[in-house]
């Protein structure tokens, strides 16, 4: 078979394109059919054709092309009714498999989403927590306030760390009737800063017990 060239199918596809249906009792003598070469697209012996357009939103998506070989049809306005029908029935059937596909890719996308959201809601919990531990060895290392108000009864601490815990730190202690009193901002936020206040608090701590070990 000789593969049908554009062409030569024009006269047709001119006269779908015109009338929007084409019915052609005598495909043999018929101007836009007479000529056509048997092909992969074109049947031996085509006796009558029947094509309409497959409409999808209002752009044609292909073309319902019914060809009889044996003997001549007559068609009616009621094959080409009946036809149509089939037509709509195949694009509604065709939209609603595409509709079921999207809604199912969007399922399946939802279902990642939530996996994915417990895995980060998992971590950050599992962050969170640590967080929340290391704030207590923090406040371990700070005096309690209410020793200084003991001291001093108008006084107070406000004490937020950006972070849940981090680098900004007090100390106090009474070393000879004197109150020594320090405020400190360690570099970092968060566990470093942290870190690094445990380490000034401790720095600090074990240099004012030198203090009160040489001046009693």
């Amino acid at each position: 078979r000789k593969i049908i060239q554009p062409q030569v199918f024009m006269p047709c596809l001119e006269l779908l394109m015109k009338d929007g249906v084409v019915m052609i009792d005598e495909a043999e003598t018929h101007v836009a059919t007479k000529n056509i070469p048997v092909s992969d697209f074109w049947p031996k012996d085509v006796k009558s054709l029947m094509q309409l357009p497959i409409l999808v939103d209002g752009e044609i998506s292909g073309i319902l092309s019914i060809e009889s070989t044996k003997h001549r049809i007559n068609w009616s306005t009621h094959d080409m009714f009946f036809t149509k029908a089939a037509i709509d029935i195949l694009i509604i059937t065709y939209k609603s498999f595409l509709r079921i596909r999207a809604e199912k890719k969007i399922i399946q996308k939802n279902d990642l989403l939530h996996k994915q959201k417990l895995i980060i809601e998992e971590k950050n919990k599992d962050i969170v927590d640590s967080i929340n531990y290391s704030r207590r060895i923090q406040s371990s290392f700070l005096k309690k306030t209410g020793r200084l108000k003991d001291l001093y009864p108008q006084s107070f601490i406000f004490y937020k760390p950006k972070d849940i815990i981090g680098g900004d730190f007090y100390w106090f202690n009474q070393v000879n009737g004197n109150l020594l009193l320090a405020v400190a901002d360690c570099t970092g936020h968060g566990v470093p800063g942290a870190l690094m206040s445990v380490l000034g608090v401790t720095q600090i701590t074990r240099a004012a017990e030198t203090v009160i070990g040489t001046n009693p």
